[in-house]
């Protein structure tokens, strides 16, 4: 075959061509949605669905695809919320209020209690009393208190 210069060229130099030029037609394809999905994402106003949620979706399918995916995941995101809420000890006629408040972004959602600084340092304590390795090099007077016990556990562990 001869190419547009007028030199032959073997059938597999122009078929790794042709692959060639099709994985590069591909790839702009796929960036051209990425794109139109980052545009469409910003225009709807669409909390819940990114780009990489819409990847291989057809152009012409994407807004359809991305409404579709907002709603999903507002429901479970609502239901979310008011499990927390009934979690709290909110019900009724207050649950319902509150949770479209916080829909709405009105308010913030419970606030699960907090662990005390007791409770944090037992559960790190028994994180580090599980692993296991070499201990670090450290010089135990610039250690803290916790670290201190951390070590100390690790060292029973071993024995």
């Amino acid at each position: 075959m001869t190419n547009e210069v007028g030199n032959e060229e073997s059938g597999s130099t122009l078929r790794a061509k042709l692959e060639e030029a099709l994985a590069r037609e591909r790839e702009m394809a796929s960036e051209l949605a990425r794109y139109k999905a980052a545009e469409l994402i910003t225009q709807k106003g669409l909390k819940y669905v990114t780009p990489e949620d819409l990847a291989g979706v057809p152009l012409g399918e994407l807004e359809d695809r991305a409404s579709k995916l907002q709603e999903e995941r507002q429901k479970v995101f609502e239901l979310a919320i008011r499990r927390s809420f009934e979690a709290a000890g909110i019900a009724g006629d207050e649950l319902e209020a509150q949770v479209k408040a916080f829909m709405e972004g009105q308010i913030q959602a419970p606030a699960q209690s907090a662990p005390d600084e007791f409770t944090d340092a037992m559960r790190r304590a028994s994180q580090v009393a599980q692993m296991g390795g070499a201990p670090p090099a450290r010089n135990p007077e610039t250690m803290t208190s916790l670290e201190k016990i951390e070590a100390g556990l690790q060292q029973a562990q071993r024995r």
